[in-house]
């Protein structure tokens, strides 16, 4: 239960393009608050801390502990994840997950990249989407300029699914030793 994806920008256009941002994967519907139930409730993050001498320390969070609260209909806050420059994973992994408790359902997501990338997951009114990339303008100072006929490939990442953590983690190992 795991897929692999990316973006193939192409410029169709006569004159040169440039690029601030290319999206490598979104899904927009982690978790529907139409019903009123806090996402609070029904979300937990797994985030993979790293550093030098201690790698691959998974926390998991509510969104409140990261400083997600909705005060109306939306929180008009994200919670972000990046990294700059070419040591990948000096502050995190390039993966993340996210469990929704009230549908027994977990992604699991990681960014192939050695370089620059980025994820985020916030609220469109009543939608939680994840959002994730390599590099970009905001985050890491990152352009591209296509000239007409130029293709430009995103950073690929891997999403895996399963009912809870422990099987979304299995998925992605299933996934990685193919």
């Amino acid at each position: 239960s795991a897929m692999k994806t990316w973006i193939n920008v192409a410029n169709i256009s006569d004159g040169n393009v440039g690029l601030e941002y290319v999206s490598t994967f979104t899904f927009t519907g982690l978790c529907d608050n139409s019903d009123k139930k806090s996402a609070n409730e029904k979300l937990e993050i797994y985030i993979p801390h790293n550093s030098w001498v201690r790698e691959l320390n998974w926390k998991k969070y509510s969104l409140s502990q990261l400083g997600f609260e909705r005060v109306s209909s939306f929180s008009t806050k994200r919670i972000n994840i990046t990294n700059t420059g070419s040591w990948s994973s000096k502050e995190y992994l390039p993966m993340g997950a996210i469990s929704n408790l009230h549908e027994n359902s977990t992604i699991m997501w990681q960014i192939e990249h050695n370089g620059s990338w980025q994820w985020e997951i916030g609220d469109i009114k009543d939608l939680m989407y994840l959002r994730m990339c390599g590099p970009n303008e905001s985050e890491n100072h990152w352009y591209k300029e296509l000239k007409p006929g130029e293709h430009f490939e995103s950073v690929p990442a891997a999403i895996a699914v399963g009912e809870n953590f422990d099987k979304a983690l299995a998925e992605m190992t299933k996934y990685r030793r193919k």
